[in-house]
């Protein structure tokens, strides 16, 4: 009875927990690198730098160069919210497969274990 209330929670309660292990792990993952709102705030300013709040344009031209200087700071927050996603979007694909790989491997750990043990009695006699 024993072996088989093993086998019950070994392939049936256990994988649902993996799962949702692996649903708690993305979601962290998701949250640290702050992954959608890295892409909804993609161009605006990097820590809301706007230039016309430090320097009040005179003129037409330093106009010009406040529209130019904002428009690149943009250019750089967007860049740098653009690695953190494509960083983050890369630890999410390594925990997919290091969870696909842990979850095959707990399935298949009983029958390696039988395996090894037919093995090791062929080997003894």
């Amino acid at each position: 009875m024993l072996f088989f209330n093993y086998l019950y929670w070994h392939y049936v309660i256990a994988p649902v927990e993996i799962v949702k292990l692996l649903k708690n792990y993305s979601i962290a993952t998701s949250r640290k690198f702050l992954i959608f709102g890295h892409l909804k705030t993609l161009f605006y300013p990097w820590h809301r730098l706007r230039v016309s709040d430090v320097a009040k344009p005179k003129n037409i031209t330093d106009r010009v160069a406040n529209v130019a200087v904002e428009a690149y700071i943009r250019l750089v927050a967007a860049i740098i919210r653009m690695t953190v996603v494509l960083f983050g979007v890369t630890v999410q694909i390594t925990i997919l497969f290091l969870f696909i790989v842990i979850f095959l491997a707990w399935l298949m750990w009983p029958a390696l274990v039988f395996i090894s043990l037919a093995k090791g009695i062929t080997i003894i006699f």
